[in-house]
C-alpha cells in the first residue's frame, strides 16, 4: 500500500464523459447504535468510484472501468471527514482512521523491495559516477484481498488480481473492530477486451480524471504522467488504460509525457479552465482555481497525543498533566514512597496556519526535577518544514546545558522540491515513492521520561490564500 498526494476534487460541468450513478445500497452497521452506511457507484472517464457515505465522513476507492477478470490493476482510496468546525473534523478524522477498505475476491500485488546491485564495468560517461542500477524484482501475487487503511490528509494506493472466471469483486469497509459496515459489489467482464493501441489525448479540463488508453501493466507504481512537468497522479489504471488527475491551474497548450515502464509516449494537449462544479471521485476545491501568485496553505490539526508508561516504572505513582502549552510530570524522586518532585516542559505551540514561504519560530523550556521528566525533541518531519540554518530540532534538556531554546523554520513547496531535484537527477525518480511525494506537513514534540510523552500537530489541505 502506498501513500499518494492529497488531490484536489472536482471536474468541469461541461465534460464529455457521462457520470453514471448505477448503484445505491444502505447497509446497516454493526456497531450498536451507528448510523447505517449507504454506498453507491459512480463513473467518469475511464474511473469507477464506490462511495461509502457514513455517519463522520465519506470513504471513496477509485477503480478502473473496465475491470475484467485475470487482470492486474491499481486504485485510490480518498476520504473526506465531515464536520462544522475543527474540533468536529479532527475529532471525524481521528474516527475515520480506524476504517479499513478490503477489495474481496482479489489478490493483493506486493510491489518487491528495489535492491542496489553495484555495476558489473564501470557507469558510462553520461551517468553520474554514483549511480547504481536497481535489480528490479517481479511483483508478488498473494493469496489475500488487499487491506488498505484510511489516512485522513493522504491518498493510498492498492495493486490487486483479479482471478481467471471472477464475475465481479465486493468493496468491503471495516471499522476499528474490524466488523463489515458495508459492502459495495462491483461487476467484472468475464474476459477482458483487445488492449487499444496508446493513444495521447489532445484535450484535456483542469482537475479533472484525464484517461489514456494504451497497454499498461495495471501497476501505477511503474507509472508516471506528467503536463508541463507537473505531476499528474494516476488515481486507477488497467492493463489497458491509465485515468490521473489533471494540475488544477495548467491552461492552454501543454506537453505531455506518459512514463509506462520506462516508456516514454510524448504530446501536446490542450487545458480547458475548469466550468463549474460536480462530483467526480476528486476532493472539491473549498474556492475557484486562485491566480498564479498564491500558494497552498495548510491548516493545523491536533495535536493527537500518545503516552506510554515504560514497565519498570508502572505503579510507581507517576503522572502527567498535558495543556496547549506545556507538559508537567509528578512522581517520586527515585522510588515509590519518595518525596514526590515534579517537572515542566513548556513549548509554543506551532501556527494554525502555514503556507510554503513562511517563516515560522518554535520555542521551548524545561524547569524542574529531570529525574521524572523534563527533556524533549520539538520540531518538524522536514518534508514541508525546514530549519533555519541549521537541520536540527528544538532539543532542550538541562543537564546537556541547554534548558531552553528557540529555533527559526521555513515552509517550503515540497512537491516543487521533488520535482526540481528530479529535473537534475531523474535516474533517482524510482527512489521517489508515493509516500514521500505527497507528504503533509508534520510538527512533534517528543518528551522521553517516567511516562513518555509525543504530541503530533498533522497539518491538512486548506483553501488557497496570497502571500503576504
Amino acid at each position: 500500500m502506498n501513500c499518494n498526494s492529497c488531490n484536489l476534487r472536482f471536474m468541469a460541468t461541461a465534460i464529455a464523459a457521462v457520470t453514471l450513478i448505477a448503484t445505491s445500497i444502505v447497509c446497516s452497521a454493526q456497531d450498536s447504535g451507528q448510523a447505517p452506511v449507504t454506498s453507491s457507484i459512480k463513473k467518469t472517464n475511464g474511473l469507477e468510484t464506490v462511495e461509502f457515505d457514513t455517519l463522520t465522513g465519506t470513504v471513496e476507492v477509485n477503480l478502473p472501468d473496465d475491470l475484467s477478470a485475470t487482470d492486474t490493476i491499481s486504485g485510490t482510496v480518498l476520504v473526506e471527514p465531515k464536520g462544522e468546525t475543527k474540533e468536529e473534523i479532527a475529532h471525524n478524522e481521528d474516527t475515520l482512521r480506524g476504517y479499513v477498505v478490503e477489495i474481496e475476491k482479489t489478490q493483493e500485488v506486493e510491489e518487491p523491495p528495489t535492491e542496489k546491485k553495484p555495476p558489473a564495468k564501470p557507469p558510462s560517461t553520461n551517468k553520474p559516477p554514483n549511480a547504481i542500477p536497481p535489480v528490479c524484482k517481479p511483483p508478488v501475487i498473494t493469496n489475500k484481498p488487499p487491506q488498505i487503511y484510511v489516512v485522513p490528509g493522504c491518498t493510498p494506493t492498492y495493486t490487486t488480481r483479479i482471478p481467471n472466471g471472477c464475475g465481479t469483486i465486493r468493496i468491503v469497509i471495516r471499522n476499528r473492530g474490524g466488523d463489515a459496515v458495508c459492502n459495495q459489489q462491483v461487476t467484472c467482464n468475464p474476459k477482458p477486451p483487445a488492449c487499444p493501441p496508446t493513444r495521447i489525448p489532445t484535450q484535456g479540463t483542469c482537475g479533472t480524471p484525464l484517461r489514456i488508453p494504451g497497454r499498461c501493466d495495471g501497476r501505477s507504481s511503474t507509472s508516471r504522467v506528467t503536463i508541463n512537468g507537473s505531476n499528474c497522479p494516476v488515481l486507477a489504471e488497467s492493463p489497458r488504460q491509465q485515468v490521473c488527475e489533471t494540475p488544477l491551474t495548467t491552461t492552454g497548450t501543454c506537453n505531455i509525457v506518459r512514463n509506462e515502464q520506462g516508456v516514454r509516449t510524448c504530446g501536446t494537449i490542450t487545458m480547458k479552465p475548469p466550468m463549474g462544479l460536480i462530483n467526480s471521485g476528486l476532493r472539491p476545491p473549498a474556492t475557484p482555481a486562485p491566480p498564479a501568485a498564491t500558494v497552498f496553505a495548510f491548516e493545523r490539526t491536533g495535536p493527537f497525543v500518545t503516552q506510554e508508561t515504560p514497565s519498570c516504572y508502572a505503579d510507581q505513582g507517576n503522572t502527567v498533566n498535558i495543556t496547549n502549552s506545556s507538559i508537567s510530570w509528578t512522581g517520586p524522586q527515585y522510588i515509590k514512597g519518595d518525596p514526590m518532585v515534579s517537572s515542566t516542559f513548556n513549548y509554543q505551540a506551532p501556527p494554525e496556519i502555514i503556507a510554503a514561504g513562511d517563516k515560522i519560530t518554535l520555542s521551548a523550556s524545561t524547569s524542574g526535577d529531570e529525574r521524572v521528566g523534563t527533556q524533549g525533541q520539538y520540531g518538524p518531519d522536514h518534508s514541508w518544514i525546514k530549519p533555519l540554518p541549521n537541520p536540527r530540532s528544538v532539543t532542550l534538556s538541562k543537564g546537556y546545558g541547554q534548558p531552553s531554546g528557540t529555533f527559526q523554520f521555513e515552509v517550503i513547496d515540497y512537491v516543487k522540491f521533488l520535482d526540481d531535484a528530479l529535473k537534475q537527477h531523474p535516474e533517482y525518480a524510482d527512489r521517489v515513492t508515493p509516500e514521500m511525494r505527497n507528504k503533509m506537513p508534520m510538527i512533534y514534540l517528543y518528551c522521553p521520561g517516567r511516562i513518555n510523552v509525543r504530541l503530533e500537530w498533522r497539518y491538512v489541505p486548506l483553501k488557497k490564500r496570497k502571500l503576504h
